[in-house]
C-alpha cells in the first residue's frame, strides 16, 4: 500500500494517535477529516503529497511529527487552525516555516520534545535546540522562582517561554 485515498478514515472518533506506515507516499483529500480525537499523527519521510483538508476538523490535534526532510507546499486547510506543534527532521525548521501549508503551526521545532517535572513544576524541552517551556507551576506557594535554565539527565535546557495556562 502506498496511498491512503481520499475520505478513507473520514469520521472515525476512537482514533487518537495516528502513525503512518513508511511505504505511504500520498495521503488522499480528507483522508483523516473529522476525526474529532486525534491528537497525534506522525508522517513518514517518503509522503511527497497530502491532500486538502486531509486533517480538517481534527481539532484536538496537538502534535504531528513529520519525518519529511524536504517539506512540499501543501494547502491551508491540510491541518486545522489549532494549536498543534511540529516536530520537524534537525537541520529544516527554515524549510518548513517558509514552505506553503507548514507555517501555521504554532511551535515548529527539530528533535524530540519531552516531558519533565523538577520542584513541582513540569516542562515540556525539545532535544534538538536544548530549550524547555514552563507548563504546569504551583500557584500555592507564597514565592516562585522560575529558573533560567533546568537540567535533564546532565544536559542543561534554556527556559524560554511559559505556557499560558502555566500557573492558572
Amino acid at each position: 500500500v502506498t496511498d491512503i485515498e481520499s475520505y478513507a478514515f473520514m469520521g472515525i472518533n476512537t482514533l487518537e494517535k495516528l502513525t503512518i506506515n513508511d511505504s505511504i507516499t500520498s495521503i488522499g483529500v480528507g483522508a483523516f477529516q473529522n476525526c474529532g480525537n486525534l491528537k497525534e499523527v506522525v508522517i513518514p519521510a517518503r509522503v511527497t503529497a497530502i491532500g486538502e483538508k486531509a486533517f480538517e476538523k481534527c481539532n484536538r490535534l496537538t502534535l504531528v511529527v513529520s519525518h519529511i526532510e524536504k517539506p512540499f507546499a501543501i494547502s491551508n486547510d491540510v491541518f486545522p487552525a489549532v494549536s498543534a506543534k511540529l516536530s520537524v527532521p534537525v537541520g529544516s525548521v527554515d524549510l518548513y516555516r517558509k514552505t506553503d501549508g507548514w507555517g501555521n503551526f504554532a511551535m515548529i521545532y527539530e528533535g524530540e520534545m519531552k516531558e519533565t517535572e523538577i520542584n513541582g513544576m513540569k516542562y515540556l524541552y525539545i532535544t534538538g535546540d536544548r530549550t524547555a517551556t514552563l507548563v504546569k507551576g504551583s500557584t500555592k506557594e507564597k514565592e516562585l522562582t522560575i529558573p533560567s535554565t533546568i537540567s535533564v539527565d546532565g544536559v542543561d535546557y534554556s527556559v524560554k517561554a511559559i505556557d499560558e495556562s502555566a500557573l492558572a
